[in-house]
């Protein structure tokens, strides 16, 4: 079966091996909503396309934007020109040659390659095998034991510990105590829900009130279904020896105090053939497409050709030129099948196929041998798939019809839009003069201050550092509170307005660099100020490159703009009347629960 396994994998698996055939991101090309009464409403008019709130929901996801992102006028429209841009030039796609462009040339034909072998290992093997009842039912006892249920209890629990005491907001209540004390508050804790439980108090409600396992707590202590080997000890001898529908005594584990009920007990049993007749199907599925898959393979390399240059092979581990040819695969089918395997494929494939094939290192000549033949699987495999007929398959055609035209708009889009415009220096420069604003620091103001509760004692210490004094020195001798933090206290950094009061920053803002303020009261006391550095604006220089940017998405606009407003004869028509219908595709990831076995 393993060489089964692998032999298939290596024929369909072209993610792993031979490139990846999903995965890319792909561009929306539009299509007309039409008149249907019950569409979505139209967001954009044009001539040529009439854009709905759903196709907008699209066109939003394609642009990954993010969901938290609010959906404003700005995105809304620039959305719908990019909706129509690519609408307009996928019109003329069939004028692209892709030949032009060697390297989309060469992710086509690879992604083609890897389609073309899925297609046809789907329909000529896969959906060729079928499977009827008597096949299953025989197959029942030989994958039995996939089907053996162990003994599963259902079990609530409610579980404090001393250690989540001391860390809870309470926390303050347990510092006088030992560990051991608080840890016998803990079990006390327990024993009292118990009693109460016993008295006819909700497990349930108290397992949310009081319960420290975040997983369960907040499903009454319910851990669901569990085997005994999921379980720590005691726990799990408790589960085991507790009736169903009964309370156990209190025990400990490395979590805490716990007081458990057993809910359900299902005892162990082999699940009845109809119930897992599905599951066996496929088993049964399964191996007859790897046996047709094998024989199918065997076939083909029997019927085919392989021309090996064994001397090469031999010597494999010598080369160093990547285009030297290892083998070459039926040679004399120069039109639906001869292929070439080159040392670069071979060095890039021989490690992995030597650890699946399970071949010992260093490989000797038979198993060098092996790796190019299992190599060869796939291009006998794309022979075959000519020669049947299903590089004409609809599914295929379009396909490779659909990735042309995404190709072609991608590549006129670049050249319509104009890639390598790059602004001026002065067009950059007259952009940072106008919008001075945006290129203002927001916190302008490098200083040092020195805070006393006396303002005589402000005055003195202010006159003593306009005498000459270093402030550094000042902060030593005058700032409050321990030495070791005196500097880190006193020196603010870059501060802006909204980071001190009011009047602090006003006298700031009037203090000279280099100088010290007269002493200015806060709610924190009377404050000197000493101004190490100010800097209002962020320098031309470095805000060039994000000008630059900006600059570029600038242009870019206008020539996309201009260019469709040109194909559909004016601007678009918004209808805002539904602008408030538009909304994101919102595709959240898959829910993973916390759970009690996670934790034990």
């Amino acid at each position: 079966m393993r060489t089964i396994s692998i032999t298939l994998m290596i024929v369909i698996s072209g993610l792993v091996l031979f490139g990846c055939f999903g995965g890319q991101k792909t561009m929306s090309v539009a299509t007309d909503a039409g008149a249907d009464p019950n569409a979505a409403p139209v967001f954009v008019e044009t001539k040529l396309l009439n854009i709905d709130t759903e196709m907008m929901a699209n066109q939003f996801l394609i642009q990954q934007l993010p969901v938290s992102k609010k959906i404003d006028s700005t995105i809304a429209i620039n959305s719908a020109y990019e909706m129509l841009l690519d609408t307009i030039l996928a019109k003329d796609y069939k004028k692209f040659d892709l030949s032009t462009v060697p390297h989309l040339q060469t992710q086509h034909d690879d992604m083609y390659f890897d389609y073309l072998l899925r297609l046809t290992y789907k329909k000529h093997i896969v959906d060729s095998v079928t499977v009827d009842s008597s096949e299953v039912l025989s197959t029942y006892d030989e994958y039995k034991e996939r089907f053996f249920k162990p003994t599963m209890y259902r079990v609530q629990h409610i579980v404090v510990s001393g250690e989540n005491l001391m860390a809870s907001a309470d926390s303050s209540i347990y510092m006088q105590y030992s560990d051991e004390q608080v840890d016998s508050i803990a079990r006390a804790q327990v024993m009292s829900l118990r009693e109460r439980i016993v008295g006819g108090a909700s497990f349930d409600t108290l397992a949310i009130m009081y319960s420290q396992d975040p997983g369960s707590a907040d499903n009454g202590g319910d851990l669901g279904y569990l085997e005994l080997n999921q379980l720590v000890s005691p726990f799990d001898s408790t589960v085991e020896h507790t009736p169903v529908d009964s309370l156990s005594g209190v025990i400990k584990t490395r979590y805490g105090w716990h007081v458990l009920k057993v809910l359900d007990k299902s005892l162990e049993h082999y699940s009845p053939i109809d119930s897992v007749y599905g599951a066996l199907a496929s088993l049964v599925k399964e191996k007859k497409v790897a046996e047709r898959g094998k024989f199918f393979l065997d076939s083909l390399r029997e019927s085919g050709e392989m021309l090996i240059d064994t001397a090469l092979v031999e010597s494999v581990d010598t080369l160093t030129n990547p285009d030297i040819v290892l083998a070459i695969i039926n040679p004399s089918d120069k039109v639906n099948g001869c292929d070439t395997i080159f040392f670069k494929e071979y060095r890039g494939n021989a490690a992995y196929l030597a650890q699946q094939l399970r071949l010992q290192t260093p490989l000797s000549l038979e198993d060098k041998l092996q790796i190019l033949t299992t190599m060869s699987n796939k291009y006998h495999f794309h022979r075959a798939a000519i020669l049947m007929g299903y590089d004409k398959d609809p599914e295929i055609v379009a396909w490779s019809e659909n990735k042309l035209k995404r190709y072609a708009v991608s590549t006129m889009r670049k050249e319509m839009l104009d890639d390598g415009y790059a602004p001026s220096d002065e067009d950059m420069r007259a952009y940072y003069d106008s919008h001075m604003d945006d290129y203002q620091v927001e916190r302008p103001l490098k200083i040092q201050h020195i805070v006393f509760q006396d303002s005589a004692m402000a005055e003195y210490v202010r006159d003593v550092a306009t005498s000459g004094i270093e402030f550094e020195e000042l902060i030593d001798q005058y700032y409050p509170g321990d030495p070791d933090i005196k500097q880190a206290a006193a020196n603010l950094g870059y501060i802006g307005k909204q980071d001190m009061p009011a009047e602090f920053w006003r006298q700031a803002m009037s203090t000279p660099v280099g100088e010290v303020s007269r002493p200015v009261k806060t709610e924190y006391g009377f404050h000197i100020i000493k101004v190490l550095d100010r800097n209002h604006s962020i320098p031309f220089e470095s805000a060039k490159n994000r000008i630059k940017t900006i600059l570029m998405e600038k242009h870019k606009k206008a020539v996309r703009d201009n260019f469709v407003e040109d194909h559909i004869g004016g601007k678009p028509i918004f209808h805002w009347d539904v602008f408030e219908f538009l909304h994101y595709k919102d595709v959240g990831p898959p829910i993973n629960p916390a759970s009690m076995m996670g934790r034990m």
